[in-house]
C-alpha cells in the first residue's frame, strides 16, 4: 500500500466502477463517498413479483476489457440476454419496425430499409434520396445532428426518424445534440465526403465485440457486485459541499472533513460545478453551461393477455409528430425472457422541451399513459397497478459544444482532481464504464508522477 488515499465522490455507476478499479490496481485506499444511495440511475424495483428497472434495463457491452469485468465480478452466470424481439416507431398512426442498417437515424450507407418500412412518404423519401447528390454540407467544428439530418434528407425524414430514434435516447431536441459527441462516425463522414451515405460505406465497422445484456436479478446485480468487490474501499454517506487544497493535498469538505491525495468527481456536472468552485472557478463556469433535462419512468401492470402485443415487438419509440406524451415504451416480458404472473410495460415520458408532464400528479400521468397505449395497440383491460419513477434534471444534454465545456473544465482543474461519469463521456452504462476506466488510468499515472 503505497499510502495514498483517493476520494470517489459519487456512487453511481461510474463512481462504483471507479472504486473497483482502483481497489483491483492495490496502490492507493478509496473514499467512497455518496450523499443518497449507491447504483445512481440503476434502480432495480420489485414490482409484480419480478426485478423491474426503474432506470436503464440493459448494457451494450463494447469491447473485451466490460466482458472481462463481468467475468472478474463473478457475475457472468446471471447475465440475461434479449429474446430477439425487435423495436418498433409509432409513426403516421402506426407502429412500424425500426428500419435495419441506421445509425442514431441516420442511414448506414442506404436508404432501401427505409422504403421498405413505411416510416416516412414517397416525398419525404425521395427528399432523403437527395444525399447522394447534393453538395457537401459546410460547418464550422460541429453540427447538431437535427441540423445536419435536415440539410442532408429532409425536414420528415429529421422529424420522422432522427428525432425519434436519437432524440428518444438522449431525451433532447436533435437541433441541440452535438453530431462530433454523439455520432462521430456520422460527422467524419459529413466532414469528409459529399454525401454521408456514400461516406457512411466506406467508414470502417466496428472491431470490438459487443452485446446487450442485463441480470436475472436485475441491474442492481452489478451495482452491487461493484460495491461488494471493491477493496480498500471504505463507503461513506455523506454530501460533499466542497473541495479544497491543503499542503499539496485535498481536502473534501460534507459534514466531515476527508483528506485525499486525489479525487475522482463521478457526479452530475450541476453538482460537480457547486463543489468544484471555490478550488477553480473556471473549471466550474465550464460544468455549468452543461444542461440538463428531466424524464420519468411509468411501470404499469396488466392481467396476462390484457394486451395485445405485435408479435416479435419489444416495444416502440414514438415519433413527436404524433403529439403525444410518451416518448417510448417497453414490453418487458417480450424484451426479456421473463416470466411474470402479469405483463409489465415500462413508459417513458419526457425531453428537453416538453416539461408539461411535470405538473401532473403520479396517477395523472399513469392515466395519461394507460390512454396513450390504448391509442396505439389493442388495450382490453385497465392497468392493475403503477408506478412513476421522477428523474429531475437528471439526464445530461449532449448539445452542440458540450465537448468544449468538458475540456474547458479539466484544462482548468488542478493536478490530481478528475472527472467521470455521464454528465462528461455520455450517457449509458457502458460510456460509463468506459469513461470509469479512463479515470483510473489518468489517477494511477498521477499518484505515480507525484511519488517520484
Amino acid at each position: 500500500m503505497s499510502g495514498k488515499t483517493v476520494a470517489v465522490i459519487g456512487s453511481g455507476i461510474t463512481g462504483l466502477a471507479t472504486a473497483f478499479m482502483l481497489g483491483r490496481n492495490g496502490s492507493c485506499d478509496i473514499l467512497l463517498i455518496e450523499r443518497e444511495r449507491p447504483g445512481g440511475k440503476i434502480l432495480t424495483l420489485d414490482f409484480e413479483g419480478m426485478p423491474v428497472e426503474a432506470g436503464p434495463d440493459g448494457i451494450v457491452i463494447r469491447g473485451e476489457e466490460q466482458f472481462t469485468l463481468l467475468r472478474e465480478l463473478n457475475i457472468e452466470k446471471e447475465i440475461m440476454k434479449p429474446t430477439g424481439a425487435r423495436g418498433s416507431i409509432y409513426a403516421r398512426g402506426k407502429l412500424r419496425p425500426i428500419p435495419q442498417g441506421l445509425i442514431m437515424g441516420f442511414p448506414k450507407g442506404s436508404i432501401t430499409p427505409l422504403i421498405k418500412s413505411g416510416i416516412i412518404s414517397m416525398p419525404g423519401l425521395l427528399r432523403a434520396s437527395l444525399d447522394i447528390v447534393l453538395p457537401r454540407t459546410k460547418f464550422e467544428y460541429d453540427i447538431s445532428a437535427g441540423e445536419l439530418a435536415a440539410r442532408r434528407f429532409g425536414r420528415e425524414f429529421k422529424e420522422t426518424i432522427v428525432d425519434t430514434l436519437l432524440g428518444g435516447i438522449m431525451a433532447s431536441g436533435s437541433d441541440r445534440i452535438s453530431t462530433r459527441e454523439v455520432l462521430p462516425n456520422i460527422y467524419e463522414a459529413a466532414l469528409k465526403h459529399r454525401s454521408i451515405i456514400f461516406g457512411m460505406r466506406k467508414a470502417p465497422s466496428a472491431s470490438q465485440p459487443q452485446s446487450v445484456v442485463s441480470f436475472r436479478g436485475g441491474l442492481r446485480t452489478l451495482s452491487d457486485a461493484l460495491l461488494k468487490n471493491s477493496m480498500n474501499t471504505e463507503f461513506i454517506m455523506d454530501e460533499v459541499r466542497e473541495i479544497a487544497r491543503n499542503n499539496g493535498t485535498f481536502v473534501v469538505l460534507g459534514n466531515e472533513r476527508y483528506s485525499a491525495d486525489a479525487v475522482v468527481v463521478c457526479t452530475l456536472a450541476s453538482s460537480a460545478s457547486s463543489m468544484l468552485r471555490s478550488i477553480s472557478q473556471e473549471a466550474s463556469d465550464h460544468l455549468s453551461k452543461i444542461n440538463f433535462t428531466s424524464v420519468a419512468v411509468v411501470l404499469l401492470s396488466y392481467d396476462n393477455g390484457s394486451l395485445s402485443i405485435p408479435p416479435g415487438c419489444s416495444g416502440f419509440l414514438v415519433s413527436p409528430r404524433e403529439g403525444l406524451m410518451m416518448t417510448a415504451c417497453t414490453f418487458l416480458t417480450s424484451k426479456w425472457p421473463i416470466d411474470g404472473k402479469r405483463t409489465v410495460v415500462r413508459c417513458f415520458v419526457g425531453r428537453d422541451n416538453d416539461t408539461a408532464w411535470k405538473k401532473l400528479r403520479d396517477e395523472e400521468i399513469a392515466e395519461r399513459m394507460h390512454r396513450e397505449l390504448s391509442s396505439i395497440i389493442d388495450v382490453r383491460e385497465h392497468f392493475l397497478d403503477y408506478r412513476v419513477i421522477r428523474w429531475d434534471d437528471a439526464f445530461p444534454q449532449l448539445n452542440v459544444g458540450h465537448a468544449d465545456a468538458v475540456s474547458g473544465a479539466r484544462k482548468n482543474l488542478p493536478r490530481g482532481i478528475f472527472l467521470a461519469g455521464s454528465s462528461y463521456s455520455g450517457v449509458g452504462i457502458a460510456s460509463c464504464l468506459a469513461g470509469a476506466s479512463s479515470a483510473v488510468r489518468d489517477v494511477i499515472s498521477f499518484l505515480g508522477s507525484s511519488a517520484q
